[in-house]
């Protein structure tokens, strides 16, 4: 029987994917420029990314309105569209609220 060694082994990848999981990024560690950043991003973009997160939702006036974080059908979780509130959002079925870096479905978040 032969032993493998470590030259022999394919190298060890972060990830089987290839693609980037952020859900293991240290949130805390990310620094506030970078938070900033991916919130002015967000927001100038605001409308497309909500229609592509939650397909069902849909835009009436000033406010997208969507089921939950999950992307269900409905009007409870309410996201403001204009204004010093643009991007922040509130369910009124459960009482949950935030903003556009945490508000992705399934409440995966970003940073604070």
């Amino acid at each position: 029987m032969h032993a493998v060694t470590a030259a022999e082994q394919p190298p060890e990848r972060a990830t089987p994917f290839a693609f980037f999981d952020f859900n293991l990024v240290p949130i805390d560690d990310a620094p506030r420029s970078y938070r900033d950043e991916v919130r002015a991003r967000l927001l100038d973009r605001l409308e497309s990314v909500l229609v592509y997160l939650f397909p069902r939702g849909k835009l009436r006036g000033a406010q997208f309105l969507v089921g939950n974080l999950q992307g269900e059908p409905g009007e409870s979780l309410v996201v403001e569209l204009e204004g010093d509130k643009r991007g922040v959002w509130i369910d009124f079925a459960t009482g949950e609220a935030g903003d556009v870096l945490v508000f992705m479905p399934g409440g995966f978040e970003i940073g604070r």
